[in-house]
């Protein structure tokens, strides 16, 4: 999960570094990554695209599905979206389409 409302650079890269320090486990390989952009009731927070583009998931390796999820877990929004995708996403996890690009 995402503060989509701070924007300080500071965390969002702490963040991206985190996603991809991770995703270098030989143990983590194949996974699938969903990320929940929390926060989007508050004014002004990071959309699921501007979200993808501070993480820089658009260089996670090609095959490796990923998401963002907008949420607000505030209002209950969002995080059922999220986990049904990465439900779909595990069970058809021999064949993974990348479906990053289609923000809500």
């Amino acid at each position: 999960a995402v503060d989509s409302s701070d924007r300080t650079p500071q965390r969002i890269n702490d963040a991206r570094r985190e996603i991809f320090s991770l995703l270098e486990d030989d143990k983590l390989e194949g996974t699938v990554v969903l990320v929940l952009a929390n926060k989007q009731d508050v004014a002004r927070s990071m959309s699921a695209r501007e979200v993808a583009e501070a993480l820089r998931l658009e260089d996670l390796p090609p095959g490796r599905a990923w998401y963002v999820q907008p949420t607000s877990a505030w209002l209950g929004e969002g995080v059922n979206e999220g986990i049904d995708w990465l439900l779909a996403n595990l069970s058809t996890r021999g064949a993974v389409v990348h479906t990053s690009r289609n923000y809500p």
